[in-house]
Order: structure tokens, then sequence, then C-alpha cells
């Protein structure tokens, strides 16, 4: 007989042993013989989660009863595991299986995010550009509120713009003011960004007074949220280069999941948001010594 749990085989044996005694009896005994062997897939419950994610994220949808056979673990397990990522925001649940969520997928188009949300976005650019001094370098990515920035900033301080954003360096170049240096690299069609080792180089060549950045979602326990790796990768090298880090998110983005874990809140110096953010998320930044600002 054999019993299967997440980590382990629990294999029964029944065996019957006859002895004979001194007095030439037979004495005999049933053994029952316990054997716990390791699954051949052992993975850990948040290891085996992160794995469903990246292939929910590749193919759109999974299946239970591939994802039971592939981890080596039971139909109710993936279950639970498919729960517990609806529960998160990352996927949708079907029958017999889960779908990719909207806010998890690849970025809609930059035309089509550049007009969502525009009084929020201004309203955090009129806030940044109130940091923002004359002579200040400053890196930006891809995200279209830093293209709100960008605007409200407009011809108002001498600056120098640092971007990976080619939707962003179009709209800069109208400002005499603004001197705009644009990383090469990868063109990503959907968001208008330059990405891949390229655009990290370039952007590993400069140094910036400040970098404003922006995601598709904060949360306390997962972190800064992207969508897209390559785009988390460039927005990794420019907090790197930078002496002041501004995360530029309106209210939201505030407990929204993606599927990359793109940056740590240690990493931030300086939330600006549209609206004042809850009690909680106020400690939050406390604890971890981060300015919030804009509302």
């Amino acid at each position: 007989m054999c019993f299967r749990n997440n980590l382990t085989y629990v294999i029964l044996f029944n065996i019957k042993v006859e002895e004979q005694t001194t007095t030439n009896n037979i004495l005999r005994r049933n053994i029952r013989l316990y054997v716990m062997i390791e699954s051949r897939d052992n993975v850990l419950p948040l290891e085996r989660r992160r794995k469903i994610i990246e292939q929910v994220s590749a193919n759109h949808s999974v299946k239970v009863v591939d994802l039971s056979k592939e981890f080596d673990v039971t139909e109710e397990t993936i279950r639970r595991d498919l729960e517990k990522l609806e529960k998160e925001k990352i996927l949708v649940r079907t029958y017999g299986g889960a779908v990719l969520t909207d806010k998890t997928g690849d970025d809609e188009p930059f035309s089509i995010r550049s007009r969502e949300n525009i009084e929020s976005k201004k309203a955090i650019g009129l806030a940044i550009s109130e940091i923002i001094q004359d002579g200040d370098v400053i890196m930006m990515d891809s995200s279209t509120t830093s293209l709100e920035v960008a605007k409200v900033i407009g011809d108002s301080k001498n600056i120098t713009l640092i971007t990976n954003s080619m939707g962003l360096a179009m709209e800069a170049v109208q400002y005499d003011k603004m001197q705009v240096i644009c990383a090469g690299g990868t063109l990503r069609r959907k968001s208008l960004s330059f990405i891949g080792p390229a655009a990290k180089q370039s952007i590993q060549n400069y140094y910036a007074d400040k970098v404003i950045l922006s995601c598709k979602g904060i949360h306390m326990e997962k972190g800064i949220m992207e969508s897209n790796e390559m785009e988390s990768e460039v927005k990794n090298t420019m907090i790197n280069t930078a002496k002041t880090v501004i995360l530029a998110v309106d209210h939201t983005k505030f407990g929204n999941l993606a599927m990359v874990r793109a940056l740590e809140f240690s990493k931030i110096d300086m939330v600006v948001t549209d609206t004042k953010p809850s009690p909680k998320w106020i400690k939050y930044f406390e604890k971890m010594g981060i300015e919030c600002l804009g509302y």
C-alpha cells in the first residue's frame, strides 16, 4: 500500500514472520514496515508557486492535471496553490486550471497607458517638480507617470534628462531648457522603451542626482512589482547610478501585484503619490525610512 503527501511517498509493507521457540513451538508475527521515499520532485511550496507564475505568464493558462504531474504533488495541492495565487491577484482560477490576470500580463501599449489616470499623474508631476532643482541630472524610466512629470517640468528649469524611453525623449525635445540623453538598446515596441544589455551599459555611464521611477504595483510583503523582467533590470540599473530614488505611484498601484518583483523598498528614498495612503501604508513607509509626499 502506498500513501503520498506533498513531499514524500509512504509505503506500507505487511510481513509475516515465523520463529521457532526453544520449546519447538512456532511463533507467528506480523510486522508492518513503513518506508518513506522522498518525492522525485521535492519542490518547496513557495518555489512551486513561483514556477506556476512563470508558466502562466508564458502560456497565459495552466491546467491542474499538468501541474500535478510536473511537480509530483496531488491535484488538491495544486488547487490550493492556485487559490493562494488568485487571492494575490496573480491569476484567475478556471474549471480545471487558471488563466493570467490582466494586471500581471504584459503592458498595454504606451499610447493607451499615456491616457490613463491623467489627473493623478499630473498631481504627482507637480509634487515632483517642486523637488527638482536647476542643474539637476534626472533619470526617468519608461513609465507614463515619468512622461507626465517631464511635461509638468517643461521649460521651468534647466535639467539634464536621461531616459530609456523613446516616447519620453520625443516629448522632452520640445523643451529648450531640457537636455535629453536617450539610452540605446533593444526597442520594446509596446512600451517604446530601450531594454537589454546595451541599455543598461549606456545608463551605467552616467550619474544622476535623482531617479524617478514608477511600477505596476506596490505590496508590503512582495515589494515593488513590474510586469516585464527586462524593464525591471533597467530600473535596477538606474537606482544604482543615482543619489536619490523617487518612486512615483498613484493611488491605484497600492496593494497591486504583478509578475516580477522588481525592487525592494529599502532602495527607495521617497514615494510621491496623488492621494494620502492608508495609516497602515504611512506607518510602513516610516518604518522603512521612506519620505511620502504629494497629497
